[in-house]
């Protein structure tokens, strides 16, 4: 699974750091700044989306702990649908704390 998630970071850290890129062009952050952020959205993008697909198994786990029962797929592409989902949401979070923190708290410009 991890090569999926190989696969799959690349594109969702690129995403990720253009949105970021972008809105500090908009917002006219220092040159330093902006790329500070959008390197650090990137790389925690990235790092979240690997950590999720390494992590599979520990995963499983916790959604059975909450739910009270197994995860049951009944088609590898279910599987991977779920990955991907909580994938996005990890980069989604990225994005997120740049958001916040790029506006708020010592952060602030």
């Amino acid at each position: 699974m991890l090569r999926l998630g190989l696969v799959l970071a690349v594109p969702l850290a690129a995403v990720a750091a253009v949105l970021v890129y972008a809105d500090a062009t908009r917002r006219d952050l220092p040159a330093g700044l902006r790329t500070r952020w959008t390197a650090g959205v990137a790389a925690g993008s990235a790092l979240g989306v690997l950590t999720v697909f390494g992590l599979d198994g520990a995963l499983f786990r916790a959604v059975a702990g909450i739910t009270g029962g197994p995860v049951v797929v009944t088609a590898p592409w279910q599987l991977v649908a779920l990955l991907s989902g909580v994938a996005l949401v990890v980069s989604a979070g990225a994005v997120l704390v740049y958001g916040l923190g790029s506006r708020l708290g010592p952060l602030a410009v």
